[in-house]
């Protein structure tokens, strides 16, 4: 059958079929959200993971490997064990694990091995869940010791009047108006932590420096998480085919809910890290009457 004839037919069809169900005209709009939610996604996600790694490599590069450490023994704990709940949740068979084990060699802080017992959708979905699972955690423990160095009130004196038309950010509408929103927080914050204040801050401010320097997923985790990602994406695709014909909120707008938080996400992550970059610089100069001295360490 000639092309022009297929294309003919298939038009046809989908006429047919917009005008039988007015509500699949909602599906493009709801298929373009989803695509640019998830590449979002995906893009924090390796920035997140760009950023780390640049963080480890120059304490490892500076301080040689054991100044990896210093953060490494309370973030990849987290880190692995996410990996491990992840994979116990969906079902996958648990080859081997190590919460923490070091390597210089090959640069290895901690593993864990997990293969599908039976190669269900289900259990794929698992491989995508382990590998996002570390930046889930992060964010999760992260959130925790907000709640714990804020003082009474904070939360309600930083969220009041920043509310942002997430449909507006969607259309690229209010990139700058985000952005600014984030800074002003970032002020706000730091202001409510000086604030309420307490001999705790210290070691709030090193365990969030610990978990972001080792919450995002590695290459390894971000390649594993793909083997889930044909199931995910059908998943995604027959929810928001569902919930374009039900009127419900499809999952692409959902989604897109997130963007602030990632944003905000990635600000905190580079301020943090950056931090301590710069405390450790301090503190090397510092030792060294100001001279430079490379170290010894790989990653």
């Amino acid at each position: 059958m000639p092309r022009r004839r297929v294309g003919a037919i298939l038009g046809e069809m989908l006429t047919s079929m917009t005008l039988a169900a007015p509500w699949t005209k909602g599906l493009a709009p709801a298929f373009v959200e989803l695509v640019v939610a998830l590449a979002l996604l995906v893009g924090a996600l390796v920035a997140l993971q760009l950023l780390e790694r640049a963080t480890a490599r120059y304490v490892a590069h500076r301080l040689g490997w054991r100044g990896v450490l210093l953060t490494g023994w309370v973030g990849v704990p987290l880190h692995e064990t996410s990996h491990l709940l992840a994979a116990k949740l969906f079902g996958h068979r648990v080859i081997d694990w190590k919460l923490f084990s070091p390597d210089p060699v090959t640069g290895t802080l901690g593993y864990v091995r997990h293969a599908v017992r039976r190669d269900t959708a289900w259990q794929r979905l698992g491989y995508l869940a382990s590998g996002l699972a570390p930046a889930i955690a992060g964010a999760l423990v992260l959130g925790l010791l907000a709640w714990w160095a804020l003082p009474t009130g904070a939360w309600g004196r930083l969220s009041a009047d920043r509310e942002l038309a997430l449909s507006e950010v969607a259309r690229g509408e209010a990139w700058l108006a985000l952005l600014a929103q984030l800074g002003a927080l970032a002020r706000d914050l730091g202001a409510e932590l000086w604030r309420g204040r307490s001999p705790w801050l210290p070691l709030q401010l090193y365990l969030a420096i610990a978990v972001v320097c080792h919450m995002a997923p590695s290459r390894a985790d971000l390649s594993l998480a793909g083997h889930g990602l044909v199931a995910a994406l059908l998943l995604l695709v027959a929810a928001t085919v569902g919930c374009v014909a039900t009127g419900v909120v499809p999952p692409g707008r959902s989604l897109l809910g997130l963007i602030p938080a990632l944003v905000g996400l990635l600000m905190g992550a580079a301020l943090l890290q950056g931090c301590y970059v710069l405390v450790l610089r301090l503190v090397e100069r510092r030792r060294r009457g100001g001279a430079v001295v490379l170290g010894d360490g790989r990653l």
